[in-house]
């Protein structure tokens, strides 16, 4: 694990604030909003920023930004880091889901991914999704293995921080709830009853961690779907 951590970690933070160069408008953008929370004390679930977007990665770059200072580096170290935790948390979850090796050979693939290593030096919010992803998953394997509810809960709130992380993060809940109803259509289709009690408690859970950005969603429709009406090709 610390190997492989260190291995993705290097590339993902030589040069940080010069490569790539200059500054892009949505990284910029994430500065700015960052900014404004430790001006205000907080901008809602939602940033009207880019076009709109979850603003969760936002809260963490300020809080980046509290204790080392605003700059091109430190912008794009918070998204750095949210990177080489996607990698450790990958090998975590790898390794309780399908074994050592496994996990051994996926992480380092994953660490010297190109689109991986590209949105880790960038200050763009997608790469917030993965450390929610893997963190959803390596909690609910370990309920499954060892059928504690704390996993399951602990499950459900890494899975409901991932909705305010990216508007594509849906997509893999709807994976996943689709790989639990194989789970329950095999190996747990003789203990379907507690099965559902482990997912009901996850699903419950995520549903209140996601509860703000819920709300606003209800309330404001046309913006926070007003993404998902965008299509490009």
């Amino acid at each position: 694990l610390v190997v492989l951590t260190l291995v993705a970690a290097l590339p993902r933070l030589v040069s940080l604030g010069d490569i790539p160069p200059a500054l892009h408008g949505d990284e910029a953008d994430a500065g700015l909003e960052a900014r404004q929370i430790l001006a205000k004390g907080g901008i809602g679930p939602y940033s009207f920023q880019a076009l709109g977007v979850p603003a969760g990665t936002f809260y963490w770059v300020a809080a980046v930004f509290a204790m080392l200072g605003e700059s091109v580096f430190t912008l794009r170290l918070a998204f750095a880091l949210l990177g080489i935790v996607s990698i450790s948390l990958s090998y975590l979850a790898f390794r309780v889901m399908f074994g050592r090796s496994i996990a051994i050979v996926s992480t380092l693939l994953l660490a010297v991914s190109a689109w991986h290593l590209h949105y880790s030096r960038i200050a763009f919010v997608p790469i917030g999704w993965l450390p929610a992803q893997m963190a959803t998953l390596l909690f609910l394997f370990l309920g499954l293995r060892y059928g504690s509810p704390v996993w399951f809960a602990l499950s459900g709130a890494a899975l409901g921080a991932g909705m305010y992380t990216y508007q594509a993060f849906p997509i893999f809940v709807l994976g996943l709830g689709m790989a639990l109803l194989w789970l329950a259509a095999t190996y747990y289709r003789h203990r379907l009853r507690l099965f559902a009690s482990w997912v009901f408690m996850m699903l419950g859970v995520a549903l209140l961690v996601a509860l703000p950005l819920g709300a606003f969603a209800g309330s404001h429709p046309d913006v926070f779907l007003g993404r998902y009406r965008r299509y490009s090709v």
